[in-house]
């Protein structure tokens, strides 16, 4: 599948679209093609979760045209409050299923975006949005 993340700890990829309580069977692989560790599971229903910065609850949210996220200051960290008009990307998964079909074990494409079935909708401190779906 493809890789979105890796590290010690985690890894995170990309689902392929499967029916829900179809049955799973993930496997690491190491670079000798030895496999690391097995679990098996079943396809559950699409959970919504933010991407988050280093295991903390800082949302992974880019502020466009930039490498910086969008929270305050922090040392060690590219980062600084978005300013109002400033388009912003959040990195999320669990967002349901796409209206057009990524082959399974291929990458979603980054050109053009693949738009989701469900409507999105995103707050700011109670406050509702406007969510782009083109991006």
């Amino acid at each position: 599948m493809p890789l979105l993340f890796a590290s010690p700890s985690q890894v995170t990829f990309q689902c392929p679209l499967l029916r829900q309580g179809s049955s799973l069977e993930i496997a690491v692989m190491l670079e000798s093609g030895a496999k690391m560790a097995l679990e098996q599971s079943t396809m559950q229903p699409a959970a919504p979760d933010l991407f988050t910065l280093n295991g903390t609850n800082q949302g992974v949210i880019l502020i466009s045209s930039t490498n910086e996220i969008a929270m305050p200051v922090t040392k060690g960290v590219a980062s600084r409050p978005a300013q109002p008009g400033e388009a912003l990307t959040i990195y999320a998964s669990g967002l349901g299923e796409s209206q057009d079909l990524v082959p399974i074990g291929t990458p979603a494409p980054a050109t053009p975006p693949v738009l989701l079935k469900n409507r999105i909708t995103v707050s700011v401190g109670g406050v509702a949005v406007e969510v782009d779906p083109q991006s």
